[in-house]
């Protein structure tokens, strides 16, 4: 593929001066590249990274890399080949597997209840974060030396672990 197709297609029809902006690379460098018909490999793998395609696939598109050496790196290309026979195949190969999957056995309207818990309490620490400005009581945090939280709520001091939804511990 010619590059300069290769950058229109994959930035969309930026100008080169929005490709140098959003990458780095100067627009006089974009411009004389992609004049030439030669973008240097550097510039392809930053261009890709800046507008969200995938760099291997990129190079190969651009003739840098043979698409012998790509097969397995880019996951995108491998699924879009996929039949969706073989994709519930390979869920079902994984739901086999040890390990909690609760996610794939659950009813639906029990994880969105779940989801919707975890977001309001979230949203509760949140604002309890804020402090008195929203009129809500304030949590003060403590780090001590052996790295264990102490979160005091009304004067209650409890210790605190990673199983309180809402409380960060940053060692």
């Amino acid at each position: 593929m010619r590059h300069s197709e290769w950058l229109e297609r994959t930035t969309g029809g930026a100008s080169p001066r929005a490709v140098g902006r959003a990458t780095g690379i100067s627009f006089r460098t974009v411009t004389d590249q992609t004049a030439r018909e030669s973008l240097a490999a550097e510039n392809v793998i930053k261009i890709a990274d800046a507008y969200g395609a995938h760099p291997v696939r990129a190079l190969v598109d651009c003739g840098y890399l043979a698409a012998d050496y790509a097969v397995e790196i880019d996951p995108f290309t491998a699924l879009s080949g996929v039949t969706d026979d073989d994709l519930a195949k390979e869920v079902l190969r994984r739901m086999k597997l040890s390990g909690d999957h609760r996610a794939l056995s659950e009813p639906v309207d029990d994880l969105a209840a779940r989801r919707r818990n975890r977001e309001e309490a979230s949203a509760d620490n949140w604002r309890d974060a804020e402090g008195p400005q929203l009129g809500r009581q304030t949590r003060t945090i403590h780090a001590m030396n052996d790295n264990t939280v102490i979160a005091g709520h009304e004067g209650d001091m409890s210790e605190r672990d990673s199983s309180f939804p809402g409380m960060r511990y940053h060692p």
